[in-house]
């Protein structure tokens, strides 16, 4: 495909460029449609000339810039710990709330689904083999 990173021999498809560029095919298709390539699917290719130019902008846009290192925050005084306040405890001699069971009425019990057996559990058993077969005879 390649001999040199930039430079190539044959038309370059989209998904070859994509794998290179380490991002998905539907991402590339887009960013190429944005700059005017007619392009629509990943089996798309690109003239050697034009895939160069794809490879220049796609690195001078997604190489990553040296960043600037960021300035530390500015410093506050240590905080003072502070205590909670303390709630009273709860008295003991309040009534405990009434349970559900004891201020609504209870619903009525639904009927329970009775369960349809399938094809195989509706037939009756077979009948089972009996032991005296016509080569077996006791004596």
């Amino acid at each position: 495909m390649a001999t040199d990173k930039t430079q190539f021999e044959k038309p370059v498809r989209i998904y070859e460029l994509a794998r290179r560029f380490e991002v998905p095919n539907k991402e590339l298709i887009r960013w190429l449609q944005g700059r005017g390539y007619a392009v629509t699917t990943h089996s798309n290719t690109l003239p050697p000339e034009e895939a160069q130019k794809v490879v220049a902008a796609w690195e001078a846009e997604h190489t990553p810039q040296p960043k600037a290192p960021e300035p530390e925050p500015p410093r506050t005084p240590p905080v003072e710990e502070r205590t909670k306040p303390t709630l009273p405890e709860p008295q003991a001699s309040r009534a405990p709330a009434p349970r559900r069971s004891e201020t609504s009425p209870r619903r009525p019990e639904r009927p329970r689904a009775v369960r349809q057996r399938s094809r195989s559990e509706s037939r009756p058993p077979l009948p089972k083999a009996d032991d005296s077969s016509p080569g077996s005879e006791e004596a």
